[in-house]
């Protein structure tokens, strides 16, 4: 008896111990999501987020690349809770990285500089999808790249109308580079 209630009692301490690290996880996660909505003058730009776990893959993010161009990505990671947090923080930093360092305007070269980093350090069998575009909030032009992400839905006022938006191209990590490049529109 004394033997299985220091079982129990080791067992319910690292119980507690885990769930503290989810914990503080789930709070690091959260610190990631954008703390400001992108706002530009004549577009209605919403975004809600709750992982599936305490952690998950699933991102989404605003990133000005300069005055006039401000990329928009969202993406989620193959798998969930730890391990998919951590990949997704890996893409995270590396298209951030690659956005704000060299201010690209072209999203397909953008997921093209991050998936080579990415695929170098990911585990085989996991990968991201994404879908990045770019706004330039002068001209009023989107460009968008697919990294094998669900389409994007544009609503049109003027004619009440929702668009598909789907460029061709395949998840992040996957391949580490020539498939991937020659895939990505």
């Amino acid at each position: 008896m004394t033997q299985a209630l220091s079982t129990a009692h080791k067992q319910e301490m690292e119980s507690r111990a885990l769930e503290h690290e989810l914990t503080i996880a789930s709070e690091i996660q959260s610190n990631l999501v954008p703390k400001r909505m992108l706002k530009v003058p004549g577009y209605d730009v919403s975004a809600y987020y709750r992982p599936s776990k305490a952690v998950g893959g699933d991102y989404y993010d605003f990133i000005q690349i300069d005055e006039d161009n401000e990329g928009i990505i969202v993406a989620d990671v193959s798998g969930k809770g730890i391990p998919g947090s951590l990949v997704m923080t890996m893409a995270r930093a590396f298209i951030r990285m690659e956005a704000e360092r060299s201010r690209n305007t072209s999203p397909a070269d953008t997921l093209i500089r991050a998936n080579r980093m990415l695929a170098q350090d990911i585990k085989k069998g996991m990968f991201v999808t994404g879908l990045y575009a770019i706004l330039n909030k002068k001209t009023h032009e989107l460009r968008v790249a697919s990294a094998g992400h669900n389409p994007m839905l544009v609503w049109r006022a003027a004619s009440n109308k929702v668009e598909l938006v789907n460029p061709s191209g395949m998840a992040l990590g996957i391949d580490k580079g020539p498939l991937f490049e020659r895939t990505i529109k």
